[in-house]
């Protein structure tokens, strides 16, 4: 079975603009905010989006650059917005991502209409797509330069700077008080509340009283009690008089991960009751340890077979042990605890053929880290046995638009399941069809399928065939 590319990042000089105009979309993002593209374009603001992926290594790499051109261009608070758009994760991985690699910016994932919003690029409406990450600037006019690049990532953040200034953003920020800027300022009585704001809250939607438990110098865990009529939370971290780094929890506890050693932090919660918001609980502060154990810097897999991978991490002094946990593309997650100083496990009893997730995180003296970002591997196919070597096997139309044809004879009676699998290994169809001898031929139903390349697996108790199609 041919290995496939999960990321492709071409450094390369940007393309130029096509004429059509921008779509219009509306997402709510990873941090609890409902965004329209056409409000933004609307009020002389330039728009980035980041179409990208939590796994993807290239976007990790070039997060960290956008984040600084984001807060260099006002950080969202003046004429140029940013989000991260992935078509394959939900808001709650994307904030786990954004924590771990520094995204500062808004992003949006399946379950925020992230899908909807990158369709006419990923559908070659503006130029071919060709993979992960790929930046897309849209003027306030709503012309759009797509998949831009420069000469590397400096070169890359300095063609994104030239186009914010030719579209007439000046990254200057307001420093007039609004009554959502976090902050008690104007004649407010509270934080965004009283004087020219509404009113401060007395219904009983109040903030909470977090706990800090310094698990490691790079690990702290944020605990408090829950609060009545909530539905989520929001929580914030910095260091003494720097900007503040926040996003949302969903549960009464959150991780604050890949802190410095043995240095003093400030945080705040507040309380999201649906119609409201709570104030800021008061600024309380937390010293991290010296103690560097901290979850794995790096994880990795090896010797894929049909059914086993060797799934292998590094690790960092101080470590107690080590929790593993994987899945499939459906189902819950399946743990493996690894005592030190083993620093790999085998995961047995998977299928052939499949795509798996896994991740694993780091028992400390203070409790468990937070998870690793997680990592996936595809399982190989099944080895052709004697008594079926030949499968006879075709597939048309290729490219296929509606509707995909499958031929293949067999020689014995049985169930055969049928896979289709997108270029990272997520499967997108399953069926399950009871074969006889001779001759079968099925239709498959396609029309649903993004434009792009797509891998057939065909399967049954004793082998397998994998083949390739494009979705036009």
């Amino acid at each position: 079975m041919k290995n496939f590319i999960l990321c492709f990042f071409f450094l390369a000089l940007s393309f130029p603009s096509v004429a059509q105009l921008a779509p219009n979309f509306t997402i709510n993002s990873n941090d609890g905010q409902t965004h329209t593209l056409y409000d933004y374009l609307d009020q002389g603001h330039s728009v980035v989006l980041d179409i990208m992926f939590v796994d993807c290594g290239p976007c990790q790499t070039l997060t960290p650059y956008l984040d600084g051109l984001y807060q260099e261009w006002g950080s969202g608070n003046a004429d140029v917005q940013f989000f991260s758009i992935t078509p394959y994760d939900t808001n709650a991985e994307l904030t786990v991502y954004d924590n771990t690699y520094g995204a500062t910016y808004h992003g949006a994932g399946t379950d925020g209409g992230s899908e909807a919003a990158i369709d006419p690029y990923w559908s070659n409406m503006f130029g071919e797509f060709t993979g992960f990450p790929t930046i897309v600037i849209i003027a306030p006019d709503r012309t759009v330069d797509f998949d831009v690049w420069g000469i590397g990532y400096e070169g890359t953040m300095q063609v994104m700077r030239d186009i914010f200034t030719e579209n007439g953003a000046t990254g200057q920020v307001t420093t007039t008080p609004t009554c959502n800027d976090g902050i008690q300022n104007g004649n407010e009585t509270g934080v965004d509340c009283g004087g020219t704001c509404p009113p401060c809250n007395t219904s009983g939607c109040n903030p909470p009283t977090p706990t800090p438990n310094i698990i490691s110098g790079k690990c702290v865990k944020l605990d408090w009690a829950d609060e009545p009529i909530v539905e989520k939370y929001k929580v914030r971290y910095r260091l003494p008089g720097a900007s503040w780094t926040e996003y949302n929890a969903n549960y009464s506890q959150t991780f604050f991960n890949d802190l410095a050693l043995n240095t003093t932090y400030e945080y705040q919660v507040k309380t999201d009751c649906g119609s409201e918001n709570s104030a800021w609980s008061a600024t309380a502060t937390f010293t991290t340890s010296s103690d560097n154990c901290d979850r794995p810097t790096t994880i990795a897999h090896s010797n894929l077979t049909a059914v086993t991978a060797d799934v292998n991490w590094t690790t960092t002094p101080n470590d107690l042990k080590y929790k593993v946990s994987y899945k499939g593309s459906s189902g819950g997650w399946t743990q493996v605890f690894v005592n030190v100083p083993n620093l790999d496990v085998t995961i047995s009893n998977l299928q052939s053929g499949r795509s798996y997730s896994y991740r694993v995180k780091t028992k400390c003296s203070g409790g468990w880290t937070n998870w690793t970002p997680k990592s996936t591997f595809l399982t190989t196919p099944l080895v052709a046995r004697e008594i079926n070597p030949q499968w006879n096997t075709t597939v048309y139309p290729n490219p296929a638009n509606e509707t995909l044809n499958v031929q293949y004879e067999l020689k014995t009676i049985g169930s055969t399941t049928i896979q289709i699998f997108d270029i990272v290994g997520k499967v997108m169809l399953t069926k399950q069809i009871e074969h006889t001898t001779g001759l079968n031929r099925i239709q498959l139903d396609i029309s649903q399928l993004h434009k792009g390349n797509y891998i057939l697996n065909i399967s049954n108790n004793e082998s397998q065939v994998v083949q390739k199609f494009v979705k036009l």
